[in-house]
């Protein structure tokens, strides 16, 4: 079986909820940034890690970036001696990170991080997938999960698209694309962690 290194660019996007939650975990920054992701994972408050921990039980190397949270990436930064603009330190500390961990494939968790202009607003023409596909030569693919319908602009330059419903594979089938039906999950290992809590809810819709 072939190996590779799979780099996924993942969020938390509410990051209201995770200024709150530093609030309440002060002792948190004074973790590394390996503890610090950990334990992020862990909470699963808003995304866990079970893609990477699925992809090393088929043999392959994974790594997650929360590319928006500011704290721990900035500790990656700190640790790795890497420099970034105030501006713009979610996109300089990412691009430093490709080029530490240099992987073969690229998956991006959600088509907000494919917007053009998102990260510079002088480049207009280009996505993330685009932007790195020029920059890194190592790169063989790009893969992005799409959960919401998008434009076209968010899905070029992207090699493998998964979409999470029929209605989503239809609509970019009508675009010219290719997508492949991927429909959203639980992580079973959330169940693990509440088990022996009270429940406070007979039923629950988020």
């Amino acid at each position: 079986m072939i190996n590779y290194r799979i780099l996924t660019i993942g969020g938390v996007h509410y990051i209201s909820l995770l200024e709150s939650w530093l609030r309440e975990n002060p002792e948190y920054l004074n973790n590394s940034y390996d503890e610090m992701l950990k334990e992020f994972f862990n909470t699963s408050m808003i995304s866990s890690n079970p893609f990477s921990q699925s992809l090393r039980k088929l043999g392959q190397e994974a790594i997650e970036l929360v590319i928006d949270f500011g704290v721990l990436q900035k500790q990656w930064a700190k640790e790795n001696g890497v420099l970034f603009s105030a501006d713009n330190w979610m996109f300089d500390i990412m691009l430093a990170q490709i080029e530490f961990y240099k992987p073969d494939v690229i998956y991006i968790q959600s088509n907000t991080f494919n917007i053009t202009g998102i990260f510079f607003k002088n480049i207009l023409n280009m996505n993330l997938a685009e932007i790195l596909k020029q920059k890194f030569s190592f790169i063989k693919l790009i893969v992005m999960f799409s959960g919401y319908p998008c434009g076209a602009e968010r899905i070029k330059g992207v090699d493998i698209l998964f979409a999470c419903s029929p209605s989503l594979m239809r609509l970019y089938q009508k675009m010219g694309f290719d997508p492949i039906l991927l429909y959203h999950s639980f992580d079973k290992s959330i169940i693990n962690k509440l088990n022996g809590q009270d429940k406070q809810y007979g039923f629950t819709f988020a």
